[in-house]
């Protein structure tokens, strides 16, 4: 009875208490250690990581050529460092991804705010289909963005707002370790028996 009392207790917390993932940014969550990754770091990182990316397999002629690794593997991965990296030390100026990359983390983050009531911004409460149909149409209005005249500036919200899905499908399902540990079945590297979690696969 004790147990049962406890447990409700706990579920009546968890229900009346906002629980994230991911908290949007470092702003006013003092709880957060340096090891500890918000929206905006996710966000900024995996831009950066996509453009180093890009860049390798597009070297500047007169520089040296790159090999997988050479710019994605850059610690720290910055606007700067990669620009410096790729371009040259001082020879192009890094301001202007910097704006884009700002621009796309700060509509990603304020939907956390702005749609905090909607579960399919979150792929919570069995809202994966609408979720899913929401990034669709987010994305026709994207493309519909840049074609004749683009409009870069909206664009990159919309950016913003598909990523706000995508990261929020994979921190909020247990799709990631479902599939991972299909392949792992499959290709016989584990004994079913001992993994519970994606940790225990390694």
């Amino acid at each position: 009875m004790k147990f049962q009392s406890t447990l409700m207790l706990l579920l009546g917390v968890f229900m009346v208490t906002p629980v994230a993932a991911f908290y949007p940014n470092r702003l006013g969550s003092l709880q957060l250690t340096k090891d500890d990754y918000t929206l905006e770091d996710i966000t900024e990182s995996g831009i950066l990581l996509a453009v180093a990316h890009y860049f390798e397999s597009k070297p500047l002629a007169g520089r040296p050529t790159l090999s997988p690794g050479d710019l994605t593997g850059l610690q720290p991965l910055t606007a700067s460092t990669l620009y410096s990296a790729y371009y040259g030390e001082g020879t192009v100026l890094p301001n202007k991804i910097e704006a884009a990359i700002q621009e796309i983390v700060s509509e990603n983050t304020d939907i956390s705010y702005k749609e905090s009531g909607k579960a399919y911004w979150y792929m919570n409460g069995e809202e994966l289909i609408k979720g899913n149909t929401k990034i669709k149409q987010m994305r026709a209005y994207m493309n519909g963005t840049l074609k004749n005249t683009p409009n870069y500036s909206v664009a990159r919200l919309w950016i913003g707002r598909i990523l706000h899905i995508m990261q929020m499908f994979y921190s909020n399902t247990d799709w990631l370790e479902v599939e991972i540990y299909k392949h792992y079945l499959k290709t016989n590297l584990i004994v079913p028996e001992v993994v519970n979690t994606y940790a225990d696969l390694g």
